[in-house]
């Protein structure tokens, strides 16, 4: 580290950008903290948290004050602000919703179209099961097989239901990140 506090401010800068280009955060974020001085020190730090999903520190960090508020600090700070109270679906929730209603859990997680289908699949294959076991009943191979698609639709259901929010979160991650590359990268 003295090594390194030695070198000139566009060195050390440069070794910080070699850095975050490799997505090597975990050794800037260790530099900063052993005391490493470099031009936009603040702005990495805050990015860094970002970058590596930290919503809740990071968050903390922007609502500092800040002496020098620059253009790339006022973009990572509406970023953390985003981030950190941006509502995220429960995979648990969305999960429960299409075991109780077919199709909820995707709609739960803002995907409409896909828990429509959902539950027209789900109800028509039971209605047909349901219809068959009435007709032919239990003696017969065509109730049980229509039965088997029923309980598969239904099953493949309850699994959509929570993909679909885990899906959701892994979206709305994804775009604060860019974000946060956008800006943090915009000088490099």
């Amino acid at each position: 580290m003295n090594d390194l506090n030695v070198l000139n401010p566009e060195f050390k800068m440069e070794y910080i950008r070699l850095l975050m280009a490799q997505k090597n955060y975990q050794l800037v974020q260790k530099n900063i903290q052993e005391g490493l001085e470099f031009n936009q020190k603040k702005e990495h730090e805050l990015g860094i948290l970002l970058l590596r999903k930290n919503w809740g520190k990071a968050y903390e960090i922007s609502q500092q004050p800040t002496i020098n508020l620059n253009l790339k600090m006022t973009g990572l700070t509406q970023i953390a602000e985003k981030s950190y109270l941006q509502k995220r679906k429960k995979p648990w929730v969305a999960t429960l919703l299409s075991v109780v209603i077919p199709g909820s859990g995707k709609m739960y997680s803002g995907y409409w179209g896909d828990g429509a289908i959902s539950f027209l699949f789900t109800a028509s294959s039971s209605f047909f099961a349901y219809r068959a076991f009435q007709k032919y009943g239990t003696n017969k191979v065509y109730p049980w097989i229509v039965g088997g698609l029923a309980v598969s639709y239904y099953s493949a259901n309850i699994y959509g239901g929570n993909r679909a929010a885990v899906h959701y979160n892994e979206n709305l991650d994804h775009g604060f990140i860019h974000e946060t590359e956008t800006i943090l990268f915009s000088d490099y």
